[in-house]
């Protein structure tokens, strides 16, 4: 199929690296990362939209998102034990979340949506770098290919940990990245958390 230009007002989605900790194992198809509110952490629910070149929606792509937790550590070989990556992850799987997912996939509906609830991560070292609190989404299309980008969220204190950050720093359009977020009362009662939408564009 032929490509024609995109609308002028477009602006893809930057791309990302999958990084080292990308999960070796099959994604579970689930949105709840927190099963059901129990996760440590401040409650987000992160959702959006999917669109190709053309700006129409693409239904059926499989979004996967993969992060830390609220102690920035991954659930991934190289996470944890002595031989992880950093000594900041030389952790016992107990020093994990039993309640956080960590990792999981969706399919986007018919008008291209997707949806997950989990947490805002923590920020951690690697590789001689404070890395910014971020979350990794991938999104497969038949269609579409494979896009593999980031976001990362506003407010002073995850800022300054951005300035830090080299490999935040060597993104292109790396501020497209950012997220807004806004209040959203996530466990009902009054509970804190926040909400963000994310669309993603193929190139």
């Amino acid at each position: 199929m032929n490509r024609t230009d995109p609308p002028a007002d477009i602006r893809f989605t930057p791309t990302t690296q999958d990084g080292p900790v990308y999960p070796p194992v099959p994604f579970p198809r689930s949105s709840d990362l927190t099963n059901g509110g129990s996760a440590v952490g401040t409650p987000l629910s992160l959702h959006g939209y999917v669109y190709d070149y053309n700006r129409q929606p693409v239904a059926n792509a499989v979004v996967e998102i993969w992060q830390a937790d609220v102690n920035g550590y991954y659930k991934h070989p190289r996470a944890a034990g002595p031989d992880a990556l950093d000594p900041y992850w030389r952790i016992t799987a107990d020093q994990l979340d039993s309640n956080f997912d960590y990792f999981s996939s969706v399919e986007t509906t018919g008008s291209g949506r997707y949806s997950f609830q989990t947490i805002i991560p923590r920020w951690y070292h690697v590789f001689g770098t404070d890395r910014a609190a971020h979350i990794h989404i991938k999104v497969r299309s038949v269609d579409n290919g494979v896009l593999t980008t980031e976001i990362y969220f506003p407010g002073d204190e995850h800022a300054e940990r951005r300035d830090s950050d080299s490999i935040f720093g060597s993104r292109l359009d790396a501020d497209d990245l950012i997220v807004d977020l806004n209040s959203a009362d996530e466990k009902g009662a009054g509970s804190p958390g926040f909400s963000c939408q994310r669309d993603i564009y193929f190139r």
